[in-house]
C-alpha cells in the first residue's frame, strides 16, 4: 500500500474558495490606499477630539463673555443699560449658548459640520471667526513653512557634526541642551523671547504682522518689515525644533 499526498487541486480550490470581494481584501490587495485611509480616519478622530476639547475648555473657564462683550460695547457707548437684557438673550442665542452645555454642544457641531459655521467671533463681533482664521491663515502658513525648513537645514547639520563628534565636550553640551530644551513649548520660548527683546530692550515688535504704515506688496520695505515682525515667533519655533532635528540626526 502507498500513501497518498493530498492533491495539490484542493488547496487552490479551497484558496479559490476565499470570498475575493469586499472591503476587506481589496485593503489587502492595496495597501498603499489601506494605509491612506487608516491615517485619514486617524486625522479626523483627532479633529474631533480637538474640537471637543476646545469647546469643553472654554465653557470651563470661569467669566461670562457675554458680559465682557457687553461691557466693551457699552464703554464705545453702543446702548445703554436699559438695553443690556434684550441685547444678553439676543447674544446668548448668536453665541450658541442658551441651553445646557450638551445642547450646545450639539449646535456647535451641527451647525460646524453641515454649515462650516464657527459662529461670531468674540473679539471682532459680529465678524464670523472662520473669517478671522482665513486672514491669519497664509500667515500662520508662511511662518510655520520657512521656520519649519530653517530648524530642518539646521537640526540636521548640527546633528549630523554632534553625531560624528560623539564623545567630546562639544557635543556632550549640545546633546545636553537638546535633551532639555527639545520639549519645551514653543509658546513658552515666545513668551521669553518678546518679554527680553520687545519689551525689556525693544529691539523687535511684539504683535502684528507687518508695519501699518507700510504698503503691502513686493517691495524692500514690506519685505523686511514682514522678517523684522515675524522674526520673534520664527525665532521660537526655530529654536525648539532645530533640538529635536539635532536629537533625530544624532541617533
Amino acid at each position: 500500500m502507498t500513501a497518498t499526498a493530498p492533491s495539490a487541486t484542493v488547496v487552490e480550490e479551497s484558496a479559490e474558495s476565499a470570498p475575493s470581494r469586499g472591503l476587506r481584501p481589496w485593503l489587502a490587495r492595496h495597501p498603499l490606499a489601506a494605509y491612506a485611509i487608516r491615517r485619514f480616519g486617524l486625522y479626523l478622530i483627532e479633529l474631533w477630539g480637538a474640537l471637543t476639547i476646545a469647546f469643553f475648555f472654554f465653557r470651563l473657564i470661569p467669566g461670562d463673555p457675554i458680559q465682557t462683550l457687553i461691557q466693551t460695547l457699552q464703554q464705545n457707548y453702543v446702548y445703554n443699560q436699559q438695553a443690556s437684557t434684550e441685547v444678553i438673550a439676543r447674544y446668548q442665542a448668536e453665541f450658541g449658548l442658551d441651553g445646557n452645555i450638551f445642547v450646545q454642544y450639539l449646535k456647535y457641531m451641527q451647525n460646524l459640520i453641515f454649515h462650516g459655521d464657527l459662529g461670531p467671533s468674540l473679539i471682532n463681533y459680529p465678524t464670523p471667526a472662520q473669517d478671522v482664521i482665513l486672514r491669519s491663515l497664509p500667515w500662520t502658513i508662511g511662518l510655520l513653512g520657512m521656520a519649519a525648513v530653517i530648524s530642518w537645514v539646521l537640526g540636521v547639520l548640527i546633528g549630523a557634526i554632534v553625531g560624528w563628534r560623539r564623545g567630546k565636550l562639544g557635543s556632550t553640551i549640545v546633546t545636553n541642551l537638546s535633551i532639555a530644551l527639545s520639549h519645551v513649548p514653543f509658546f513658552f520660548v515666545a513668551l521669553i523671547l518678546v518679554y527680553v527683546f520687545a519689551y525689556t530692550l525693544g529691539w523687535l515688535p511684539a504683535r502684528s504682522a507687518y508695519d501699518s504704515t507700510i504698503s503691502p506688496g513686493f517691495s524692500l520695505d514690506f519685505i523686511g518689515s514682514v522678517i523684522k515682525y515675524g522674526f520673534l515667533p520664527a525665532m521660537s519655533i526655530v529654536l525648539i525644533g532645530t533640538f529635536s532635528w539635532i536629537l533625530s540626526t544624532r541617533s
